[in-house]
């Protein structure tokens, strides 16, 4: 983005305690990459720093003017998984996982916010690819269109006390039918936003 060096991030991860969360994890010593050009964006890998060089997150992001007038650096892709953790019964994969989760999501939101408030962008754009990820993400943001808000509500209630997993997985299977045509209801993946300008929070 211009500002960030791979130095500079790897002070910011270790201040910030993505790099702790990676320790207990069991992952002593990681290596942190930046690849300033990437297929659709900058791009931070953080692997393993040894011979298997397993890959713990992965996060692309580039700048987006097309909500306009607003200045906004989109999240292309964000991967967080513990490649040495396997799937349980109380800890299962979900649709789009090779490995469970590493935790950590707002730990990254955080430092993004604070990156992205110092480069004077609007907000944090992120456009989730499945109905577990905007569950997930929904207390930090927020749909930019207000009927795609009453659409996850609607899918909330219909999916009722089912447990995220359950709900996903309905969804991903076509069990989750639209009322009026009787049609399975696929997720659509929508944009949502972290506001962070005051002409933003007020849009």
């Amino acid at each position: 983005l211009g500002f960030y060096t791979t130095y500079g991030l790897e002070l910011a991860f270790e201040r910030y305690g993505m790099f702790e969360l990676m320790r207990r994890r069991g992952y002593p010593r990681v290596r942190l990459e930046l690849n300033l050009h990437a297929g659709s964006g900058e791009a931070i890998t953080v692997r393993t720093d040894d011979a298997r060089r397993l890959v713990l997150l992965e996060l692309v992001v580039r700048e987006l003017r097309e909500l306009v007038p607003y200045r906004l650096l989109n999240i292309e892709w964000l991967l967080l998984q513990d490649p040495q953790a396997r799937p349980t019964a109380e800890r299962p994969l979900l649709p789009g996982q090779d490995h469970p989760g590493l935790g950590g999501l707002r730990i990254t939101m955080g430092m993004l916010t604070m990156a992205a408030e110092r480069l004077g962008f609007d907000g944090i754009a992120f456009v989730p690819a499945h109905y577990h990820t905007a569950a997930q993400a929904r207390g930090m943001l927020r749909f930019v269109d207000p009927r795609d808000e009453a659409v996850f509500v609607s899918i909330k209630e219909a999916v009722g006390a089912r447990s995220l997993l359950e709900a996903t997985r309905l969804m991903a299977a076509g069990g989750l039918l639209d009322e009026a045509t009787g049609e399975p209801f696929p997720w659509k993946p929508v944009r949502m936003v972290v506001p962070l300008s005051a002409a933003l929070r007020e849009a």
